[in-house]
């Protein structure tokens, strides 16, 4: 299994590693959860945290010294809950939503993935009660400060998801004494529990109880998290139309795609080191395949803020483009971020291939390859657009 902490969205595609360990924790582990800084391609006051599946993000080296009230890390309180990544909606008791909007209580959220980030091995909602020092205790958002404040508090109880080859361990998983089975997935390959600690508060015990629960059919997993919505399936949509500019200011748009039986879509921002160290191989890529079918667009997500264009991102991107001597085109998003494409992407970098009708083929590819990776990958997608041959 692989665990590590969510990220939550800011702008864009942009994660804010500045929030890194709250709201959402992956798995009880903290092994590899802050993954490795990187020097280079960043300034001095920035550094670039990538993780093992080649994503990266950057963090700034002041915010990791930065303290934040932990309690507000509590996840938001609602009239109802449509997990649909979860395959689970609820209602919480009156009493439990009057705990969690007076800080008597937290509501955390905690997952581990399956290996490979393929689909959720457990996804669990824990509540806690708070003493009124832990309702005002202060962490610093790096480090294993969080940890140990979730880590004292009561725990009441929890309600999650978890496959099925954990159904001997529940106990272990939702660190809770009883724990009721309340329903399972359509495909029997996950089971739903609410856990309560006995030994917590009785008062809050039984409020927890008085929720109601429903299992609902479960989305297809996003590749990030249970608790962000599902993944979209946009295997056969199209990206087209699409008018755009490369970093020359030329028209980049629909009969760019259409020349090329494939286009290889790499999305990426100039802070994302694993980003920029793939673009020698994809340049190899190109050089060597560019007269059988396939084309390049890298598409650099910053170049693009909400005023417009970023001035910073697109002298790094021009600077990036001499420096590696990059010949494909290097694009910014267009307005409707390639048909809504663009939208949802947690970590960077993605890669999408597209047919000459700018629909999308296949699955998207998650993280960074090196030559040898992406040769197999374009050789297995030129065959597919091309009949197998």
């Amino acid at each position: 299994m692989k665990t590590s902490f969510k990220k939550d969205l800011l702008t864009f595609l942009i994660l804010a590693m500045t929030l890194f360990m709250f709201a959402c924790t992956k798995g009880n582990d903290q092994k590899g959860q802050e993954g490795t800084a990187t020097e280079g391609n960043v300034e001095d006051s920035k550094a670039v945290v990538a993780d093992e599946n080649g994503t990266s993000m950057e963090v700034s080296k002041d915010a990791m010294n930065q303290k934040i009230k932990a309690s507000d890390s509590s996840y938001p309180v609602m009239d109802e809950y449509i997990m649909e990544t979860m395959g689970l909606k609820f209602k919480l008791s009156e009493r439990i939503k009057k705990a969690l909007n007076n800080k008597e209580m937290v509501m955390l959220c905690n997952e581990m993935l399956k290996d490979g980030y393929t689909d959720i091995s457990y996804a669990q909602f824990d509540f806690y009660k708070l003493t009124d020092e832990q309702r005002e205790t202060e962490v610093g958002k790096m480090g294993d400060e969080y940890m140990n404040w979730v880590n004292s508090l009561e725990k009441i109880g929890s309600i999650g998801v978890y496959e099925k080859a954990l159904e001997d361990k529940i106990g272990e998983t939702t660190k809770c004494d009883n724990n009721r089975k309340f329903g399972e997935s359509k495909d029997g390959e996950y089971l739903y529990y609410q856990g309560i600690n006995t030994s917590s508060d009785k008062e809050l015990q039984d409020a927890l109880l008085d929720s109601e629960f429903e299992v609902i059919e479960k989305g297809k997993f996003n590749g990030m998290s249970a608790f962000d919505p599902p993944k979209k399936d946009m295997n056969g949509s199209s990206i087209l139309p699409l008018d755009t500019e490369n970093l020359d200011g030329e028209k980049f748009g629909d009969e760019n795609i259409k020349k090329a039986d494939l286009t290889l879509v790499n999305v990426f921002a100039t802070w994302c080191t694993a980003c920029i160290q793939e673009i020698p191989d994809l340049e190899k890529i190109y050089e060597e395949y560019k007269d059988k079918g396939l084309n390049i667009a890298g598409v650099i997500m910053d170049t693009v803020d909400a005023s417009g264009e970023n001035k910073e991102a697109m002298e790094k991107s021009h600077a990036l483009k001499n420096k590696l001597g990059i010949t494909y085109d290097l694009i910014k998003p267009d307005k409707t971020m390639m048909n809504g494409r663009l939208e949802g992407i947690y970590a960077l970098p993605e890669t999408f291939f597209v047919d000459k009708e700018g629909k999308i083929v296949g699955d998207a590819i998650s993280g960074s390859h090196d030559y040898e990776g992406w040769k197999k990958i374009v050789e297995e997608k030129l065959a597919q657009v091309n009949g197998g041959k």
